[in-house]
């Protein structure tokens, strides 16, 4: 009977055990219904929202838009190799300065100008020779050809760097191969002609001086830092400038500030940008390359794009 007993305490311990677990399953179910019900209102807010902004953006185009962009990354990455793409890190970053440099305000404006007269191309004459002379007289014409004459040499200086790379690389090296030992008689015995001819002097660059200050070959001031301006007095004279108006002081004044603040020195459309003086009236002030002209007189370095 002890043992009948004990049973059934036993069995009513785990009765009452597993009681409280339903109690606290059946707790928790009701609590996920009374959340779920609180949550259906939210829910069916969230999914019209999402549903109707799904709708606009598929109705502007978004999703035809990532599709095609997606085949069109579908077709860089089957063109592109993993050599191509680790090329690409590489050089990123001068890629991106390039673009940088591509869509300053400037630069867009001229580029949006040359497309307007390549879509005019059909409206234009044909040009010969002496149009072209003609053409050359206006300022506009022979800025461009500035420009252009100092894109070109820039092309030329990278295409010859280019080329002497591959010279270097295709130019077998030298290999080490033990040559007989020849008899000393035959060593005391070389001939005349194996001698090596007289290399000739270098011959340093030509240098000017003005009040004892140097100047470089081209006649610019070989330490912008000894400008003053009375020696820009009389770099004007050497020039041909017999007297420096106030409008002369107001463009080289500012060439000059500007290559203090910029690091390099301003062209000509710089200069007639900033300074306030115009085109025309600055080949008046400098006759003769008025922007190199303005840069020896600023005593700071030729300007890039000046021939």
């Amino acid at each position: 009977m002890q043992n009948i007993s004990a049973q059934l305490e036993q069995i009513n311990l785990r009765l009452s055990t597993l009681s409280h677990q339903m109690q606290v399953l059946a707790d928790r179910q009701r609590e996920r219904d009374e959340l779920l019900e609180e949550m259906k209102p939210i829910l069916k807010e969230v999914m019209k929202g999402g549903t109707e902004r799904l709708a606009d953006l598929e109705e502007r185009g978004y999703f035809t838009f990532a599709r095609e962009g997606l085949r069109a990354l579908d077709r860089v990455v089957q063109a592109y190799s993993e050599d191509d793409v680790r090329a690409l890190g590489d050089n990123i970053v001068r890629i991106m300065d390039t673009v940088r440099n591509l869509t300053q305000p400037e630069v867009l404006e001229i580029l949006n100008d040359a497309s307007d007269v390549v879509q005019q191309s059909e409206q234009l004459e044909p040009t010969g020779v002496f149009g072209m002379m003609r053409a050359s007289r206006d300022d506009d014409v022979r800025q461009g050809m500035a420009v252009l004459l100092g894109v070109l040499r820039q092309v030329g200086r990278g295409v010859k760097r280019l080329s002497d790379a591959e010279n270097n690389e295709r130019r077998p090296k030298p290999t080490r191969a033990s040559a007989p030992a020849r008899p000393a008689a035959e060593v005391r015995a070389a001939p005349k002609s194996a001698e090596r001819a007289p290399v000739p002097p270098v011959v340093a660059p030509r240098t000017m001086q003005i009040d004892g200050v140097a100047f470089d070959s081209n006649g610019f001031l070989a330490d912008p830092n000894q400008w003053t301006p009375e020696l820009a007095t009389a770099i004007a004279s050497a020039e041909g400038l017999t007297e420096l108006s106030e409008r002369h002081w107001q463009a080289i004044n500012w060439a000059r500030n500007d290559f203090l603040s910029q690091g390099q020195s301003p062209n000509i459309r710089r200069i007639t940008m900033g300074s306030g003086v115009p085109t025309k009236e600055l080949y008046a002030l400098f006759p003769r390359a008025p922007g190199m002209t303005v840069a020896r007189v600023a005593g700071i370095p030729k300007p890039v794009g000046c021939i």
